[in-house]
């Protein structure tokens, strides 16, 4: 017993990955009592840690992190506010904003209680701050933020994920006011004190990425692509690591800004390739707040290219996604050519309540007549689409479907998959429904 606390007490100087396989060797050891409630919580939080190296929220992980944060919420309110941390994180990256925020919300007598705490306090109001912040509720973000500032004190540690976000929230938030020289100046300022602390590489380098983003968001595309030059990311890099993922992102971004001034050179072909790749690896591991941000792009990169139709397919798959989780800032922290895309989705009545909702977040005003319904599909769908939806009508799974046209369960998730994002839903259940209002067969 001894050996295994000691072995969890010394995790946060060691490698992550190792500190898993411990973690998991640990769980395996331990008897399920109350006397090990704490260290079988601390194994588990470490495995939890796991959505750090790898980004994997899918249901075998799920079940992990609920139950540690079972464990958690039973070792007092320390204990607590680290389950509710990783909880809402978990939620956070499976595109589920509502739970994440509710959490946040249900909790917050625990973190006003428990005062002043240091790293994991501020982490609370840190993470709570940049969820709303995507709500666009940006004077509650404004507070939080600065809350969680307050409980930052002296922190000396290498690996302070917490710093980072507490800045690039702050910063974030300081952009969407239109505080851009205090946007600016904010993430400088972490970069000073990632380097004076000696942070680990990868903190620098975000940070470095989130200020490379504000630049271009303040049209200043020439320091963007210093660091898109400088950063040593490609879209044919063998292995998009999961830590690195919104480097790429903004590599994507600023990629895009460029393909509009040269649109038949190689830069919106290389970001359309980059995205699949990111897509691909972001669907099979469920974050789909990643994919939300994935389609937004490519949505745009699509655009520059002068393919509407296909744009507008695309960006009805990220309304599925982003509607009813109220995402506001993913579209509008795009700028002027988001705003541009959001208008030709409003002609063709895609989600026009939404999408009247994200117009008046750029500042434009409700259109007083109503909006005209969607009555046929923007892009149409393929043959072999057509007869996998006839087949879905009929009430055929995956794997019947998969026999009678003689292909791979994947090829069939994959059509199904398409078919929800030209219908401008997000199950099979759904896509009957709209499939039979639009009478497509």
């Amino acid at each position: 017993m001894a050996q295994c606390h000691a072995e969890l007490a010394n995790y946060a100087s060691s490698d992550l990955a190792a500190s898993i396989e411990r973690a998991r060797q640990a769980l395996a050891l331990l008897p399920e009592t109350e006397e090990t409630i704490p260290i079988r919580a601390g194994a588990y939080y470490y495995i939890a840690r796991s959505m750090q190296i790898n980004g994997d929220v899918t249901p075998p992980i799920e079940h992990l992190i609920l139950e540690g944060a079972q464990l958690s919420f039973a070792g007092g309110l320390v204990g607590r506010l680290r389950g509710v941390n990783v909880l809402a994180v978990l939620r956070t990256l499976q595109g589920q904003l509502s739970k994440a925020i509710a959490l946040y919300e249900q909790e917050c007598w625990m973190a006003e209680h428990l005062g002043s705490i240091g790293g994991s306090i501020a982490f609370f109001y840190f993470n709570w701050s940049d969820l709303l912040r995507e709500r666009n509720e940006l004077e509650e973000a404004g507070r939080l933020v600065a809350m969680g500032m307050d409980n930052l004190g002296g922190l000396m540690l290498p690996d302070d994920r917490g710093m980072l976000l507490g800045y690039t929230t702050l910063a974030r938030i300081q952009q969407a006011r239109g505080e851009d020289s205090q946007a600016l100046a904010t993430l400088e300022t972490f970069l000073q004190l990632a380097h004076t602390r000696n942070y680990i590489p990868y903190l620098i380098e975000r940070g470095a990425a989130v200020r490379a983003q504000v630049e271009l968001m303040q049209g200043n595309l020439e320091a963007a692509t210093c660091w898109a030059d400088a950063c040593g990311l490609t879209s044919y890099d063998q292995e998009l690591s999961y830590p690195h993922e919104q480097e790429y992102l903004v590599l994507a971004r600023v990629r895009i800004a460029q393909g509009r001034a040269s649109p038949t050179g190689p830069y919106l072909h290389d970001v359309l390739y980059l995205l699949d790749r990111l897509l691909e690896d972001a669907l099979a591991r469920a974050r789909m707040s990643s994919v939300l941000e994935m389609l937004i792009l490519r949505a745009l990169a699509l655009r520059s290219q002068g393919k509407r139709s296909e744009s507008l397919t695309v960006l009805q798959r990220a309304f599925a996604l982003a509607a009813p989780e109220g995402y506001i800032r993913l579209f509008v922290d795009e700028g002027e050519p988001m705003r541009l895309l959001l208008r030709e989705a409003q002609v063709h009545g895609i989600v026009p309540e939404y999408v009247t909702r994200l117009l008046s977040a750029f500042g434009e005003s409700v259109p007083s007549s109503p909006t005209p319904r969607l009555t046929a599909l923007i892009e149409p769908l393929t043959q072999r689409e057509r007869e996998v939806l006839r087949l879905l009508l009929e009430g055929a799974s995956n794997r019947e479907i998969a026999r009678r046209l003689v292909l791979s369960i994947n090829t069939v998730k994959r059509h199904v998959y398409n078919l929800c994002g030209k219908l401008g839903v997000q199950s099979r259940a759904q896509a009957i429904v709209k499939a039979r209002a639009l009478n497509l067969l």
